[in-house]
């Protein structure tokens, strides 16, 4: 069947069964014709639709980062994975993902193919010590609680199955290394595009005209944060009382609190919208607020709210715990507060001071264009997940038939294998997913069906004909080129082929030459000028059992 055509029929499938899978016409005839080889493969555990804010902050943010370093990446969502697929990374990180037999498989498979598995996660969800902290998982029936439990508890489960987490904030983290050996700090920032619709936001700001009229904002996300809002109700009905010019903007899905309801006439109401939209409507607001409740559950939250805020140039006043306590410079760059009497004068001294206003905004503006975006805070995250990763190697081979020199390829493929490296076997032939050899298991890569944009600390060259592939690519460190014979010899006087074998062995830049014969490494050395390193081959003791002599007995 033509490849289009298997295409179309494919999107007609989804439509019918109105399946929630996120996959591109490119992406999807990519998966048709060739199998596509990556750094970083994200499993996210969040359904895009229900949790959209935090899967772009932690998932497409961070792709956009590594993408900066060069760092290829994928991501699928949980319940669509196919355990077999984490093969063809070096790093697979899991965010807010629940334990499933098909996560338990891929992290199994992933450890003994020495791929490291790290968690993702922006809030403490992995215990329900934490979640229970929060008055709106308290609030919930027993049934619904039960399931929201168990949902907190294989996200731990997981989490515990990894080698490591990345999160957001200096709590979080200390919280997690209860659980894991080693957690990495990547901040929340805004990608290019929330940047690029920031900055429309901000002249259509500059081109509306002046008014008396003060908004206040409060973007709340989600109905969780009902009690946050409740917590400053006093000083917001006063101030509410007291200016005339003040409106109030909630955003998202939150109740009205009763004791607000009598200023409905000074009260926009507005539920989700789609992010892209967000800063014109932050835009639009004089005040931003960001209120928390004082418990470790919170405090281990992100500044986003700050961070959405000042790039529209809008003040932020906030609570005087967690990250925002640690991010914002009280006075200067936001406000913090502690009571209900804070509250109430923070929001009346930006009320009556434009100045203020104007001044906090815009060093918060300022720091935020160097130090909360994705591509000025990438080279931290792409080098730390460069770090993190095991030695990734390639052996490019003619031909999976076992042979001598074959054979000589996958014994020291073996010994890289049992010293922690991630080791990959390129050969021609038909699709197949591993090769095995001696109790070991290799990623097979077919690379006549086969795009590889994953990065290689050494790719290696096993006969002459392989040399040139492994020229040809460009993300790696090191092209060695294993010498096993002199390989001008295989071919008739006269075969074009003896030419180019002879080639390879006076190439003068980008190959390291090593052999595995004394022979070998003299006329490497004498006729074509070559340092090839010796790495003689060895015998397999268990191969030869030890047995008395027995000198008496005649044959």
């Amino acid at each position: 069947m033509n490849g289009y055509i298997k295409i179309i029929i494919f999107i007609f499938i989804l439509f019918i069964l109105n399946k929630n899978v996120k996959i591109s016409f490119l992406e999807y005839k990519n998966k048709l014709d060739k199998s596509i080889i990556r750094d970083i493969l994200y499993i996210n555990g969040c359904d895009p639709n229900f949790i959209p804010h935090a899967y772009r902050y932690r998932v497409l943010h961070q792709i956009e980062q590594l993408n900066a370093g060069n760092l290829d990446c994928f991501e699928i969502y949980y319940l669509n994975l196919d355990h077999i697929l984490i093969k063809d990374f070096r790093i697979i990180i899991f965010y807010r993902c629940p334990w499933t037999k098909e996560v338990d498989l891929a992290i199994e498979l992933a450890k003994k193919l020495n791929k490291k598995v790290f968690f993702d996660v922006d809030d403490l969800v992995i215990d329900k010590k934490y979640t229970d902290l929060n008055p709106y998982v308290n609030s919930l029936t027993e049934e619904e609680k039960s399931i929201y439990d168990n949902g907190v508890y294989l996200m731990g489960k997981t989490l515990k199955l990894c080698d490591g987490a990345i999160t957001t904030t200096d709590i979080l983290s200390k919280e997690l290394k209860n659980y894991v050996p080693k957690v990495f700090i990547n901040r929340n920032v805004a990608s290019e595009d929330m940047f690029k619709l920031s900055e429309s936001a901000l002249k259509d700001k500059l081109k509306m005209k002046n008014s008396d009229e003060i908004v206040i904002g409060y973007f709340s996300g989600s109905i969780t944060h009902n009690s946050d809002i409740e917590m400053i109700i006093p000083a917001l009905t006063k101030i509410l009382e007291e200016f005339k010019n003040v409106k109030l903007l909630l955003l998202g899905e939150l109740d009205l609190p009763n004791d607000l309801k009598n200023f409905s006439s000074k009260i926009i109401k507005k539920n989700y919208i789609d992010w892209k939209k967000l800063p014109k409507l932050i835009a639009s607001v004089d005040i931003n607020l960001a209120p928390i409740t004082d418990n470790i559950f919170n405090a281990a939250k992100s500044e986003n709210k700050w961070v959405e805020a000042a790039l529209v140039k809008v003040p932020t006043i906030a609570s005087n715990i967690g990250t925002f306590k640690q991010i914002i410079r009280h006075g200067e760059t936001g406000l913090l507060c502690s009571t209900n009497k804070d509250w109430y004068e923070e929001m009346r001294n930006l009320i009556i001071d434009k100045n203020l206003r104007e001044n906090i905004a815009r060093k918060a503006y300022d720091i935020c264009k160097k130090q909360y975006n994705t591509l000025s805070t990438s080279s931290k995250f792409y080098h730390y997940i460069n770090s993190i990763a095991n030695k990734h190697i390639g052996f490019f081979i003619p031909s999976l038939q076992i042979a001598g020199g074959i054979k000589i390829v996958f014994m020291h493929a073996s010994y890289l294998q049992d010293e922690g490296w991630d080791v990959d076997i390129i050969a021609p032939g038909i699709n197949s997913n591993f090769i095995e050899f001696q109790g070991h298991k290799f990623n097979l890569i077919i690379y006549n069906n086969t795009i590889i944009n994953s990065q290689y600390d050494i790719l290696v060259a096993t006969l002459f004909s392989t040399l040139y592939s492994v020229l040809s690519y460009t993300k790696v460190k090191r092209r060695l080129y294993l010498v096993q014979s002199y390989e001008t010899d295989f071919f008739h006087y006269g075969d074009f082929l003896r030419t180019e074998a002879e080639k390879t062995y006076s190439m003068s830049f980008g190959v390291e030459y090593i052999t595995i014969s004394k022979w070998c490494e003299t006329w490497l050395k004498e006729k074509y000028g070559q340092n090839p390193r010796f790495a003689p081959n060895g015998i397999n003791l268990k191969d030869f059992k030890q047995h008395k002599r027995q000198l008496n007995k005649q044959k």
